[in-house]
């Protein structure tokens, strides 16, 4: 018999409609040899194969492949999500197959949240709709004189392709001297399976818990969580009544030291369009005659910071809360070797040259950054086309005490003015797609408190 990559706790089907995880039984994943049209069978009432949770994050680089065409979950469905495996050096990776069959849908919590399965859709420009990957809930432990902890994680990432720069490829997980390196690795499917590891620990060792686990795995994270607040709110009294904190690992550290999260900017995500006509225009043609909408778009793109990385848009750092002296010394004592850190980003020179600055303005102050151009000729070789409608995207992170409304107010104003002083005949609209709040904790909390000791002991307190 060949030995299993994973041993994991089965996913049991509840009539509340979402995943448990079993302590009463166990099943083997992910078998080498294994065919991966089918899994053996789970002891128990209920036969289901090996439980999402661990399958789907058994390789950290997995790539997360929705079909958009099939909203539900139900018995023998095509393809859901093809898992490239593990990878040595002189290995080919193995692809691990996941079919859903009927038992299954109580892990997935719909729109409606029935047995039919997940009905969210997201509207897309043109009327297209696109069926929202479901959200994974599973719980193990529910003592009441325990404490629930909830862990929340996302499965999906962002683009990648080698010719991004990558020197492995990024769907297919590869050890490079000892660390492994794949799209999702650190963000965010590497810190989850270290979770459901820890978890697998204790029930390996048959010890107890010494607290109740929840996780929440969604799929939609890099598009800014379509749905999940919606689910949320729905779940309050339900899956997330007893719920008394929740750990979510999915960012860097800035040093070989761990780290403790307390704050995260949000997020003001920006379109503007810029339109002549549906078509293009041949330069040799029409050059010279016509305000482009690409001249429009790069200098409404330019006018949005200086050199320096300042923000101009009128009024957008009155909303930012002050600096405490409490905070610059926090500043002053986090570990950070700034030349290092050049070193391993690969950037020449930074804005600032204080290790303070550099920290202040990744975390503390606002930034405004420009993502690309829609309907721009970026292929190889030369074409002397002048594009007829062109779209920049941008977004400016914020920090408390900023609001999203009102930075959507004030871009908007400003960028209407700088094309107004161009005098063009274009047309330019702007609109604000994404607007997340930031957040920010207190580390004295007693659960910051306990996840400082434990980290300084290496256990659990």
């Amino acid at each position: 018999m060949t030995q299993p990559l994973i041993e994991w706790l089965p996913v049991t089907a509840t009539q509340s409609h979402r995943a448990t995880l079993n302590p009463g039984a166990r099943c083997r994943l992910g078998q080498r040899g294994a065919s991966p049209r089918g899994f053996p069978a789970v002891p128990g009432p209920v036969q289901l194969p090996p439980p999402v949770l661990a399958e789907v994050l058994r390789v950290s680089a997995a790539r997360v492949s929705w079909c958009p065409s099939e909203s539900r979950v139900t018995g023998g469905q095509k393809v859901k999500r093809a898992l490239q495996g593990p990878r040595g050096r002189n290995r080919t990776p193995s692809v691990v197959v996941l079919r859903f069959p009927e038992e299954l849908k109580a892990a997935f919590i719909g729109k409606k949240g029935k047995k039919e399965g997940p009905v969210f859709a997201l509207q897309l420009s043109g009327g297209q709709t696109l069926p929202i990957p479901p959200v994974v809930l599973a719980e193990l432990g529910k003592e009441p004189e325990k404490p629930t902890v909830c862990f929340y994680g996302h499965l999906d990432v962002q683009p990648a392709a080698q010719a991004d720069g990558w020197l492995t490829a990024p769907f297919v997980l590869t050890e490079v001297d000892g660390k492994l390196y794949g799209r999702g690795a650190t963000d965010n499917k590497g810190p989850v399976l270290a979770w459901i590891n820890a978890v697998s620990t204790f029930r390996a060792l048959e010890e107890d818990l010494p607290v109740n686990v929840k996780f929440v795995l969604e799929g939609m994270e890099e598009a800014g969580s379509v749905a999940l607040e919606e689910l949320v709110k729905r779940e309050k009294d339900g899956f997330f009544s007893n719920v008394d904190c929740i750990v979510i690992s999915d960012n860097l550290w800035l040093s070989q030291r761990p780290a403790l999260i307390y704050g995260m900017r949000g997020n003001s995500y920006f379109t503007v369009e810029v339109k002549c006509r549906d078509q293009d225009f041949h330069s040799g043609t029409f050059g010279g005659i016509l305000s482009e909408p690409m001249a429009d778009l790069v200098a409404l793109l330019g006018s949005l910071t200086n050199a320096s990385g300042r923000i101009l848009v009128p009024g957008i750092y009155d909303q930012v809360a002050p600096v405490t002296e409490e905070e610059r010394q926090l500043y002053s004592a986090t570990d950070l070797d700034l030349a290092e850190f050049r070193h391993s980003t690969q950037v020449k020179k930074f804005l600032f040259d204080t290790k303070e600055e550099v920290l202040m303005h990744l975390w503390r102050y606002p930034s405004l950054s420009i993502h690309g151009i829609e309907g721009a000729f970026a292929g190889p070789g030369t074409k002397t086309v002048i594009p007829g409608q062109v779209t920049g995207k941008f977004s400016i992170r914020l920090v408390p005490h900023m609001e999203a409304p009102v930075v959507e107010t004030q871009v908007k104003q400003y960028l209407q003015r700088i094309f107004s002083e161009r005098n063009s005949s274009n047309q330019m609209a702007v609109s604000m797609v994404l607007g997340l709040r930031p957040w920010i904790a207190d580390m004295k909390d007693s659960h910051y408190l306990a996840a400082k000791r434990a980290i300084k002991t290496g256990g659990t307190t």
